[in-house]
């Protein structure tokens, strides 16, 4: 199925993006289908939800492995980056678990503009720092920095 992107909006607002797709030709479509979407694609930008479940102390990660393995089986040359939340060492997991070095992460940044929002980081990074793993500085815009235990902890995983 696909559609024209006008016909459903920007899900935000951004001074460069509003002035680049109103002055560049483009020739954009939407589309939810998958297959369609990736089999001509370089570069495969996968940001999906990984809810992260405290009790468990778990990323789902299954929505991102739904479109990797998709993308490998539709165009294995393209470049898949991840943009979602994933634990520390996923990446290589995940690169080993589908024989592919074509996954790459590009953590979100909060100065990538209005496409992040508090809710998108809160859950995780509250939790990180309640269990004192983290530390909030400043109010706008908010940075975290890496504990002591955190640190720790970090070094066991990358190290297993």
């Amino acid at each position: 199925m696909e559609d024209n992107l006008e016909e459903y909006g920007r899900a935000a607002v951004d001074k460069e993006i509003e002035e680049y797709l109103a002055t560049k030709e483009l020739n954009l479509t939407a589309t939810t289908d998958g297959a369609s979407a990736y089999k001509d694609a370089e570069y495969i930008i996968i940001a999906t939800p990984t809810n992260y479940d405290p009790d468990k102390n778990y990323f789902d990660t299954s929505s991102i492995e739904k479109v990797i393995e998709l993308v490998l089986e539709t165009n294995p040359n393209a470049v898949m980056i991840i943009k979602s939340t994933i634990p520390v060492g996923y990446t290589k997991a995940i690169k080993e678990k589908y024989h592919t070095d074509n996954i790459i992460f590009s953590p979100a940044a909060i100065g990538e503009g209005l496409f992040i929002t508090p809710r998108s980081v809160s859950g995780a990074a509250r939790k990180l720092v309640n269990d004192g793993y983290l530390y909030k500085e400043g109010k706008a815009p908010v940075s975290y920095g890496i504990t002591q235990a955190g640190c720790q902890v970090l070094s066991e995983r990358e190290s297993n």
